[in-house]
Protein backbone atom coordinates (compact mmCIF):
# COMPACT_ATOMS: atom_id res chain seq x y z
CA UNK A 1 0.00 0.00 0.00
CA UNK A 2 1.44 3.38 -0.92
CA UNK A 3 -0.04 6.87 0.17
CA UNK A 4 1.32 9.95 0.47
CA UNK A 5 -1.87 10.51 2.96
CA UNK A 6 -3.80 8.03 5.23
CA UNK A 7 -7.31 8.47 4.69
CA UNK A 8 -9.92 7.05 6.33
CA UNK A 9 -12.32 4.72 4.69
CA UNK A 10 -16.08 4.14 5.84
CA UNK A 11 -17.50 0.85 4.84
CA UNK A 12 -21.46 0.59 4.44
CA UNK A 13 -24.39 -0.35 2.72
CA UNK A 14 -27.46 -2.19 3.27
CA UNK A 15 -27.23 -5.11 5.26
CA UNK A 16 -26.31 -8.68 3.36
CA UNK A 17 -24.96 -6.51 0.57
CA UNK A 18 -21.31 -7.82 0.70
CA UNK A 19 -20.21 -4.94 3.15
CA UNK A 20 -18.25 -8.03 5.38
CA UNK A 21 -16.59 -9.37 1.92
CA UNK A 22 -15.29 -5.84 1.42
CA UNK A 23 -13.54 -5.14 4.71
CA UNK A 24 -11.93 -8.19 4.93
CA UNK A 25 -10.78 -7.30 1.55
CA UNK A 26 -9.45 -4.21 2.54
CA UNK A 27 -8.30 -5.51 6.07
CA UNK A 28 -5.80 -7.67 3.83
CA UNK A 29 -4.74 -4.75 1.97
CA UNK A 30 -3.21 -3.55 4.95
CA UNK A 31 -6.45 -0.83 6.07
CA UNK A 32 -6.48 -0.97 9.80
CA UNK A 33 -10.45 -1.52 10.37
CA UNK A 34 -10.13 -2.00 14.16
CA UNK A 35 -9.14 -4.78 17.11
CA UNK A 36 -12.17 -5.37 18.54
CA UNK A 37 -14.66 -6.62 15.85
CA UNK A 38 -18.12 -7.87 16.39
CA UNK A 39 -18.60 -11.97 16.85
CA UNK A 40 -20.26 -13.14 14.44
CA UNK A 41 -23.49 -15.25 14.66
CA UNK A 42 -22.89 -17.21 11.56
CA UNK A 43 -21.62 -20.63 11.65
CA UNK A 44 -19.73 -20.20 8.16
CA UNK A 45 -18.23 -16.51 8.74
CA UNK A 46 -15.95 -16.20 11.39
CA UNK A 47 -16.02 -12.15 12.08
CA UNK A 48 -18.05 -9.33 10.48
CA UNK A 49 -14.84 -6.54 10.36
CA UNK A 50 -17.29 -4.34 12.75
CA UNK A 51 -15.48 -2.36 15.03
CA UNK A 52 -17.23 -2.85 18.08
CA UNK A 53 -16.92 0.62 19.19
CA UNK A 54 -18.26 2.15 16.20
CA UNK A 55 -21.14 -0.62 16.55
CA UNK A 56 -22.20 -0.01 19.55
CA UNK A 57 -22.04 3.99 19.09
CA UNK A 58 -24.45 3.47 16.23
CA UNK A 59 -26.63 1.04 18.71
CA UNK A 60 -26.63 3.19 21.37
CA UNK A 61 -27.55 6.04 19.38
CA UNK A 62 -30.45 4.44 17.31
CA UNK A 63 -31.54 2.79 20.93
CA UNK A 64 -31.70 6.95 22.51
CA UNK A 65 -34.27 7.77 19.33
CA UNK A 66 -36.38 4.40 20.57
CA UNK A 67 -34.98 3.00 17.18
CA UNK A 68 -34.40 -1.00 16.74
CA UNK A 69 -30.08 -1.27 17.40
CA UNK A 70 -30.01 -3.29 14.32
CA UNK A 71 -31.19 -0.40 12.32
CA UNK A 72 -34.13 -1.65 11.08
CA UNK A 73 -35.73 1.65 9.95
CA UNK A 74 -38.14 3.61 7.84
CA UNK A 75 -35.40 6.70 7.83
CA UNK A 76 -32.77 7.52 5.57
CA UNK A 77 -31.12 9.51 8.13
CA UNK A 78 -30.32 9.74 11.60
CA UNK A 79 -30.27 14.02 12.35
CA UNK A 80 -29.72 14.48 15.87
CA UNK A 81 -26.83 12.31 18.26
CA UNK A 82 -27.80 13.00 21.58
CA UNK A 83 -25.28 14.42 23.61
CA UNK A 84 -23.89 12.26 25.27
CA UNK A 85 -22.55 10.24 22.19
CA UNK A 86 -20.78 13.13 20.79
CA UNK A 87 -18.21 11.99 22.92
CA UNK A 88 -18.04 8.40 22.32
CA UNK A 89 -17.69 9.62 18.61
CA UNK A 90 -14.67 11.80 19.19
CA UNK A 91 -12.87 9.44 20.81
CA UNK A 92 -13.36 6.66 17.27
CA UNK A 93 -12.23 9.82 15.66
CA UNK A 94 -9.25 10.10 17.55
CA UNK A 95 -8.54 6.65 17.39
CA UNK A 96 -9.11 6.65 13.74
CA UNK A 97 -6.76 9.45 13.11
CA UNK A 98 -3.62 8.43 14.72
CA UNK A 99 -1.42 8.47 12.17
CA UNK A 100 0.94 5.44 13.55
CA UNK A 101 -1.69 2.91 12.36
CA UNK A 102 -1.50 3.88 8.43
CA UNK A 103 -4.81 4.00 6.63
CA UNK A 104 -8.07 3.00 9.01
CA UNK A 105 -11.57 2.79 8.99
CA UNK A 106 -14.40 0.78 9.47
CA UNK A 107 -17.38 -1.55 8.31
CA UNK A 108 -20.85 -1.48 9.85
CA UNK A 109 -24.26 -1.63 7.56
CA UNK A 110 -25.93 0.84 9.90
CA UNK A 111 -23.31 3.71 9.23
CA UNK A 112 -25.95 4.55 6.15
CA UNK A 113 -28.04 6.00 8.07
CA UNK A 114 -25.26 8.47 9.75
CA UNK A 115 -23.46 8.62 6.48
CA UNK A 116 -24.02 13.12 7.27
CA UNK A 117 -22.83 12.83 10.86
CA UNK A 118 -19.95 11.31 9.55
CA UNK A 119 -19.24 13.36 6.62
CA UNK A 120 -19.36 16.60 8.97
CA UNK A 121 -17.56 15.00 11.97
CA UNK A 122 -14.93 13.63 9.29
CA UNK A 123 -14.30 15.55 6.32
CA UNK A 124 -10.94 13.81 5.44
CA UNK A 125 -13.07 10.68 4.99
CA UNK A 126 -14.01 8.22 2.03
CA UNK A 127 -17.27 6.56 1.68
CA UNK A 128 -17.05 3.02 -0.39
CA UNK A 129 -20.63 1.96 -0.85
CA UNK A 130 -21.99 -1.25 -1.43
CA UNK A 131 -25.13 -2.87 -3.32
CA UNK A 132 -26.68 -5.91 -3.91
CA UNK A 133 -29.54 -6.91 -6.04
CA UNK A 134 -33.09 -6.34 -3.95
CA UNK A 135 -33.99 -9.80 -4.90
CA UNK A 136 -30.40 -11.15 -3.44
CA UNK A 137 -30.57 -9.20 -0.05
CA UNK A 138 -34.54 -10.09 0.46
CA UNK A 139 -33.64 -13.58 -0.16
CA UNK A 140 -30.54 -13.91 2.37
CA UNK A 141 -32.80 -11.50 4.83
CA UNK A 142 -35.39 -14.48 4.47
CA UNK A 143 -32.84 -17.73 5.25
CA UNK A 144 -30.95 -15.92 7.79
CA UNK A 145 -33.97 -15.96 9.62
CA UNK A 146 -34.77 -12.78 11.63
CA UNK A 147 -37.82 -12.45 13.47
CA UNK A 148 -38.90 -9.35 12.40
CA UNK A 149 -39.31 -10.80 8.81
CA UNK A 150 -41.14 -13.56 10.15
CA UNK A 151 -44.89 -11.34 10.59
CA UNK A 152 -44.11 -8.62 7.89
CA UNK A 153 -41.93 -9.98 5.21
CA UNK A 154 -42.27 -7.26 3.47
CA UNK A 155 -40.08 -5.10 5.77
CA UNK A 156 -37.00 -6.96 4.27
CA UNK A 157 -37.86 -4.76 0.95
CA UNK A 158 -38.61 -1.73 2.47
CA UNK A 159 -35.40 -1.57 4.73
CA UNK A 160 -33.44 -2.12 0.98
CA UNK A 161 -35.02 0.68 -0.60
CA UNK A 162 -34.45 2.85 2.47
CA UNK A 163 -31.15 2.13 2.76
CA UNK A 164 -29.96 2.26 -0.95
CA UNK A 165 -31.91 5.77 -1.35
CA UNK A 166 -29.74 7.15 1.40
CA UNK A 167 -26.74 5.96 -0.40
CA UNK A 168 -27.43 7.18 -3.44
CA UNK A 169 -28.73 10.64 -1.80
CA UNK A 170 -24.82 11.00 -0.32
CA UNK A 171 -23.32 9.93 -3.46
CA UNK A 172 -25.44 12.42 -5.61
CA UNK A 173 -23.98 15.19 -2.92
CA UNK A 174 -20.50 14.10 -2.28
CA UNK A 175 -19.17 12.03 -5.48
CA UNK A 176 -15.97 12.71 -5.57
CA UNK A 177 -15.71 11.49 -1.68
CA UNK A 178 -18.25 8.63 -2.59
CA UNK A 179 -17.49 5.18 -4.71
CA UNK A 180 -20.60 2.94 -5.26
CA UNK A 181 -20.04 -0.19 -6.61
CA UNK A 182 -22.07 -3.98 -7.13
CA UNK A 183 -21.04 -6.67 -4.83
CA UNK A 184 -21.51 -8.62 -7.90
CA UNK A 185 -18.58 -7.36 -9.32
CA UNK A 186 -16.30 -7.63 -6.38
CA UNK A 187 -17.22 -11.87 -6.23
CA UNK A 188 -16.44 -11.98 -9.95
CA UNK A 189 -13.45 -10.51 -9.52
CA UNK A 190 -11.83 -9.34 -5.76
CA UNK A 191 -8.91 -7.13 -7.72
CA UNK A 192 -11.95 -4.87 -9.15
CA UNK A 193 -12.15 -3.41 -5.56
CA UNK A 194 -8.26 -2.44 -5.45
CA UNK A 195 -8.48 -1.21 -9.02
CA UNK A 196 -11.57 0.76 -8.73
CA UNK A 197 -9.80 2.29 -5.56
CA UNK A 198 -7.05 3.64 -6.73
CA UNK A 199 -8.96 5.24 -9.83
CA UNK A 200 -11.43 7.38 -7.78
CA UNK A 201 -9.24 8.03 -4.91
CA UNK A 202 -6.08 7.93 -6.02
CA UNK A 203 -3.96 5.68 -3.92
CA UNK A 204 -2.75 2.11 -3.88
CA UNK A 205 -3.28 -1.03 -2.15
CA UNK A 206 -3.20 -4.75 -2.65
CA UNK A 207 -5.98 -6.76 -1.77
CA UNK A 208 -5.35 -10.56 -1.42
CA UNK A 209 -8.26 -11.85 -3.38
CA UNK A 210 -7.55 -15.79 -2.08
CA UNK A 211 -8.90 -14.85 1.17
CA UNK A 212 -12.75 -14.97 -0.39
CA UNK A 213 -15.06 -17.61 0.09
CA UNK A 214 -17.51 -18.37 -2.37
CA UNK A 215 -19.56 -20.20 -0.42
CA UNK A 216 -20.94 -17.16 1.50
CA UNK A 217 -22.56 -16.02 -1.44
CA UNK A 218 -25.72 -17.64 -2.94
CA UNK A 219 -25.89 -16.11 -6.05
CA UNK A 220 -28.70 -18.53 -7.84
CA UNK A 221 -31.66 -16.59 -6.54
CA UNK A 222 -30.56 -14.29 -9.73
CA UNK A 223 -32.73 -16.07 -11.94
CA UNK A 224 -34.26 -13.82 -14.39
CA UNK A 225 -37.46 -15.15 -13.84
CA UNK A 226 -37.12 -13.21 -10.35
CA UNK A 227 -35.73 -10.16 -11.50
CA UNK A 228 -38.80 -10.00 -13.90
CA UNK A 229 -41.14 -10.47 -11.05
CA UNK A 230 -39.55 -8.31 -8.81
CA UNK A 231 -39.70 -5.54 -12.17
CA UNK A 232 -43.53 -6.52 -12.04
CA UNK A 233 -44.54 -6.20 -8.93
CA UNK A 234 -42.02 -4.41 -7.19
CA UNK A 235 -41.74 -1.30 -9.87
CA UNK A 236 -39.66 1.16 -6.88
CA UNK A 237 -37.18 -1.48 -5.92
CA UNK A 238 -36.54 -2.01 -9.77
CA UNK A 239 -36.22 1.71 -10.48
CA UNK A 240 -34.33 2.12 -7.37
CA UNK A 241 -31.79 -0.43 -8.60
CA UNK A 242 -31.72 0.60 -11.45
CA UNK A 243 -30.46 4.04 -10.59
CA UNK A 244 -27.77 2.16 -8.24
CA UNK A 245 -26.68 0.52 -11.67
CA UNK A 246 -26.21 3.98 -13.33
CA UNK A 247 -23.88 5.34 -10.66
CA UNK A 248 -21.73 2.22 -10.32
CA UNK A 249 -18.25 3.51 -11.34
CA UNK A 250 -16.88 -0.26 -12.27
CA UNK A 251 -19.81 -2.04 -13.84
CA UNK A 252 -18.83 -2.80 -17.56
CA UNK A 253 -22.21 -3.36 -18.56
CA UNK A 254 -25.16 -1.77 -18.08
CA UNK A 255 -28.17 -3.72 -18.46
CA UNK A 256 -31.66 -2.79 -18.21
CA UNK A 257 -34.14 -5.28 -16.31
CA UNK A 258 -36.78 -4.76 -19.37
CA UNK A 259 -34.07 -6.07 -21.50
CA UNK A 260 -33.83 -9.46 -19.75
CA UNK A 261 -35.22 -12.20 -21.99
CA UNK A 262 -38.02 -14.00 -20.39
CA UNK A 263 -39.52 -17.48 -21.68
CA UNK A 264 -42.35 -18.28 -19.95
CA UNK A 265 -40.67 -22.28 -19.34
CA UNK A 266 -39.39 -20.33 -16.05
CA UNK A 267 -42.09 -20.60 -14.79
CA UNK A 268 -43.04 -24.00 -15.54
CA UNK A 269 -39.35 -24.77 -13.99
CA UNK A 270 -39.60 -22.96 -10.77
CA UNK A 271 -43.29 -24.68 -10.30
CA UNK A 272 -41.96 -28.38 -10.87
CA UNK A 273 -38.58 -27.70 -8.51
CA UNK A 274 -40.55 -26.49 -6.18
CA UNK A 275 -42.66 -29.45 -6.16
CA UNK A 276 -39.61 -31.91 -6.61
CA UNK A 277 -38.34 -30.29 -3.29
CA UNK A 278 -41.76 -30.72 -1.53
CA UNK A 279 -41.75 -34.36 -2.49
CA UNK A 280 -37.95 -34.56 -1.39
CA UNK A 281 -38.83 -33.45 2.13
CA UNK A 282 -41.77 -35.52 2.66
CA UNK A 283 -39.99 -38.17 1.67
CA UNK A 284 -37.32 -37.27 5.15
CA UNK A 285 -40.16 -36.06 6.97
CA UNK A 286 -41.85 -39.93 6.49
CA UNK A 287 -38.03 -41.67 7.20
CA UNK A 288 -37.96 -39.72 10.11
CA UNK A 289 -41.20 -40.45 11.43
CA UNK A 290 -40.03 -44.24 10.86
CA UNK A 291 -36.94 -43.74 12.84
CA UNK A 292 -38.58 -42.19 15.89
CA UNK A 293 -41.05 -44.85 14.97
CA UNK A 294 -38.02 -47.68 15.57
CA UNK A 295 -36.57 -45.79 18.68
CA UNK A 296 -39.92 -45.73 20.70
CA UNK A 297 -40.10 -49.55 20.06
CA UNK A 298 -36.54 -50.18 21.25
CA UNK A 299 -37.15 -48.22 24.10
CA UNK A 300 -39.74 -50.44 25.69
CA UNK A 301 -38.49 -53.49 24.65
CA UNK A 302 -35.22 -52.06 26.56
CA UNK A 303 -37.56 -51.63 29.76
CA UNK A 304 -39.25 -54.79 29.36
CA UNK A 305 -36.23 -56.73 29.37
CA UNK A 306 -34.73 -54.52 32.47
CA UNK A 307 -37.94 -55.44 34.17
CA UNK A 308 -37.59 -58.91 33.56
CA UNK A 309 -36.70 -61.72 35.83
CA UNK A 310 -33.92 -63.12 33.57
CA UNK A 311 -32.38 -59.56 32.90
CA UNK A 312 -31.98 -58.67 36.66
CA UNK A 313 -30.79 -62.45 37.36
CA UNK A 314 -28.22 -61.50 34.18
CA UNK A 315 -27.32 -58.38 35.76
CA UNK A 316 -26.61 -59.97 38.84
CA UNK A 317 -24.25 -62.81 37.92
CA UNK A 318 -22.12 -60.13 35.63
CA UNK A 319 -21.51 -58.17 38.90
CA UNK A 320 -20.75 -61.16 40.81
CA UNK A 321 -18.07 -62.13 38.12
CA UNK A 322 -16.63 -58.84 37.93
CA UNK A 323 -16.15 -58.93 41.85
CA UNK A 324 -15.08 -62.42 41.46
CA UNK A 325 -12.81 -63.78 38.69
CA UNK A 326 -12.49 -67.06 39.38
CA UNK A 327 -15.72 -67.71 38.12
CA UNK A 328 -14.91 -66.50 34.59
CA UNK A 329 -12.37 -69.78 34.18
Amino acid sequence: MSNSTSPILIITGMHRSGTSLTASLLQSGGVDLGKDFNPSMESKVKEYFEDLAVVRFHENVLKAHHLPPEGWVHLEKITQIPEPYLTQAKEIIASKRDTTKGMTGWKDPRGTLFLDFWQSQLPEAQFIFLYRAPWEVVDSLYRRGDPIFTNSPQLALDFWLNYNAALINFYDRYPDKSLLLNIDRIINDPTVLSRAIAQKFRFNLSVQSEIYNSSLFQTDISHPLRCYLFQQFFPEASQLYQELQTRCEFCHSQHELSDLPMDRNWLLQDWLQMRVRQKQQQKIQQELSEKNARITELEELIKAMESSKFWKMRQFWMQLKQRFPFLNR
